[in-house]
Parts: C-alpha cells; structure tokens; sequence
C-alpha cells in the first residue's frame, strides 16, 4: 500500500509540476501575442536572433579548418595563404569598431566572425552567386565576409596598399551593417541598413558610392526599392538613393533620429510605427518630404 501511495503521489506532484509548466508556457505565449499586438514585427525579431546566432555557429563548423586570428573585437577566419592580409583585415575592422560605435550609439559585448576569401569566385561561390557580382564585402546574419585586399589592391607600395585598404576597403561599411542588424534585431528594409552604411562610412572615411543621384535617374517609391538593389540594372541608382534618403533623416530631423528608429525597431515596432512616433509622420508623408528635399538638392 505504501509502494502504491508512493507512486500515486510521485504521479500527482509530476502531473502538478507539468500542469506549471504547462501554465508558464501559456502565459509566456499569451504575453508574447499581447507585444505582438502592439509590436508587429516581434516575433519575427525573436526568430531572427535566434537564426543569427545558429548562422554564426554554423559558420565556425563550416570554417573550422581555416585558421584563426583574434583581436580585441573582431574573429578572423582565414585561409593560409591569406596570413598577411588577415593581419591588415584585422586592423582594419579595429579601427572600424570605436568609429561605428560611436556614431551609432552601439555597445558590442560580441567577438565578432570575419571570413576571408582569397578570390572573387570564392566569395560568390558561397553566396552562390554568378560572376558578374563584385563585392568587396558581404553582411550576412552577424558574419563579415570580406574579399581579400590583394584580390582587388595591386601589391606596390606597401604602406600606400595598407591605406587603400583601411580607406576604401569594405571594413566600416559591412561592420556598420553588423551594429545597424544589433539594434534592430533584423527588423529593418534594406535601404535603411545601406543608407546608414553609407552615411557612417562617409563620415569616417569620407568615402561616398558613386556620388548623388544623377540628373536623369527617377526616384524610387520606398515599396519599389528594396527589389532593386539586386537588380544589375538599378542597383547603383538604388544605392545612391538610400544614402539621399538617409541624408535627409538626419538634414530634417537630426541624427539622433537614427539611433531612435533603430531602437524602436528593435523593441519590435514596424517601420511605418517608428516613423510615426518618432518623426510625427507616416511613411507615405515622409516619402512626399523627400521627394520634395531631394528635387531642391
């Protein structure tokens, strides 16, 4: 009788221990569908974090045979004969670190991957991307994926390539997506992480894509130009048009502005939510706003 006692009571306090979990489950789900209400884009942030995090571990598996140089932020993964280039890469991504941050707003308290590629084919290969793409650099999902510096800088003079390299390589631009996707948690168009990418490189480095918009390019509605950025035909004219568009957020508004439609993102907010509380109008206003700057500018 004791023996049945025993497991009767072990099957309740287990079923008890369940129905508490079971309840914590519920409640977790029923206050997660209530910030959903409130915040749109939230449970997709939450899949997107976790998804980051899984990119960057699959990209240590997938890499694990290359060879490692860290240095106070960054991880570089690197092929042998890419030992000299690591060492500039890595200087390059430190200097880019404090700069970005700082503009930015942004507190990193993670190593952060850097794969080196030896070669143009390589980069898109991975990518699985054909030869006509010509990156210097790729963000993907809280990995940098840059093209080594002498696949694209003629090996002369040795402190003018370190130059080059440090002032025109990919190093701000791609580490600046890497802050722009940690604040937002992935909730974000892609002419908002290009524009700031952009703005903070120019303001670092004083390097700028192709200059303004040209007279003769239309602009873009902001529904119409995320497609384009992989569209051979539009990607430079798409380009040029977020930096503008980035340009006038922080003309009309402040840059400041930045920091904040970042952090509302992040929180789960959508666009059209950030841009309401923050700037005081919608998308569709914001968009007549630039239209009308950037014919005066």
């Amino acid at each position: 009788m004791q023996v049945q006692y025993t497991y009767l009571l072990e099957q309740k306090n287990g079923f008890s221990l369940w129905k508490r979990i079971v309840g914590a489950f519920l409640a977790f789900l029923l206050l997660l569908s209530g910030l959903a209400y409130k915040y749109a884009a939230l449970p997709k942030r939450i899949v997107y974090v976790c998804y980051r995090e899984f990119n960057q571990y699959r990209t240590n598996l997938n890499f694990s045979g290359f060879n490692v140089l860290k240095g106070e932020h960054f991880k570089i993964l690197y092929p042998f004969s890419e030992a000299k280039e690591a060492e500039l890469v890595l200087e390059a991504a430190e200097k880019a670190f404090s700069p970005v941050n700082s503009i930015l707003h942004y507190k990193s308290f993670q190593e952060v991957p850097v794969i080196i590629y030896s070669s143009r084919e390589a980069l898109n290969r991975n990518f699985g991307w054909d030869s006509s793409q010509s990156a210097m650099g790729v963000y993907w999902a809280g990995v940098m994926h840059i093209l080594s510096p002498r696949a694209w800088i003629d090996d002369g003079d040795k402190k003018e390539y370190r130059e080059t390299f440090i002032q025109h390589g990919p190093m701000v631009h791609e580490y600046a997506h890497y802050v722009v996707d940690s604040m937002a948690g992935g909730n974000y168009p892609r002419w908002l992480t290009e524009g700031i990418a952009q703005y903070v490189e120019r303001v670092i480095t004083g390097y700028v894509f192709e200059g303004a918009l040209l007279d003769h390019e239309a602009l873009y509605s902001i529904g119409e130009l995320d497609a384009y950025f992989d569209d051979p035909q539009r990607t430079e004219a798409a380009y040029r048009q977020s930096l503008k568009m980035v340009d006038f957020l922080v003309d009309s508004y402040g840059e400041e502005v930045l920091i904040e439609i970042l952090n509302r993102l992040g929180r789960g907010m959508t666009l059209s939510q950030a841009f309401k509380e923050e700037l005081g109008v919608s998308l569709t206003e914001f968009e007549r706003q630039f239209i009308l700057w950037a014919q005066k500018n």
